[in-house]
């Protein structure tokens, strides 16, 4: 029987899952500083001991980076700063892992990550896997904590407005882009 188109966009892109102990945290940076209070929540129930932000855009109002801005506000409400690697180059989700990937080599070793709790925008989580699957390793097992913004595109109601519907359409043509040019997976 087929879905709805609602259903299978929402199917598609918005992915959940059950919260487990990880070997790493990986939070794709935005502008999106509230992020960091989901974390803390992760943070004291122990989830992982490492926690790894990934992103440039810098700030017009300072020059720093998406990563160096999360660090910034996980250490001031909590987060040992100790449990923190910094990508701070990745402009693009594709650059997020490849870039990130070195750093988890060196820093941790992908023969001691068996899994990765992925923290990104909810309608992203189907790109990041995509991503991951293409980039790292094949036996890792990943997982997805998905944060709404202030734009709150969430799966129940991201066709109700323009702005969220568009955003969404957007990436699904994003998905669409990346495939074609071989930087996502769709095994």
């Amino acid at each position: 029987m087929y879905k709805n188109t609602i259903d299978a966009i929402t199917e598609l892109l918005f992915m959940e899952s059950d919260i487990d102990k990880v070997d790493l945290i990986f939070i794709f940076g935005n502008d999106w500083l509230d992020t960091m209070y989901h974390i803390k929540e992760l943070y004291n129930k122990d989830i992982s001991k490492y926690i790894l932000i990934s992103g440039h855009s810098v700030n017009k109002d300072r020059n720093e980076s998406e990563a160096m801005r999360f660090m910034k506000k996980g250490v001031e409400i909590g987060i040992p700063k100790d449990m923190f690697l910094l990508e701070e180059n990745a402009t693009n989700t594709k650059e997020n892992l490849i870039l990130s990937k070195k750093i988890i080599e060196n820093k941790i070793g992908f023969n001691n990550i068996n899994s990765i709790l992925f923290v990104c925008k909810t309608f992203h989580t189907r790109r990041v896997l995509m991503t991951a699957q293409k980039h790292f390793p094949k036996d890792i097992k990943y997982s997805f904590y998905p944060v709404n913004d202030e734009r709150n595109i969430q799966k129940d109601n991201w066709w109700k407005d323009e702005i969220s519907k568009n955003r969404v359409i957007a990436e699904i043509g994003r998905i669409a882009e990346y495939t074609l040019k071989d930087d996502l997976s769709i095994f």
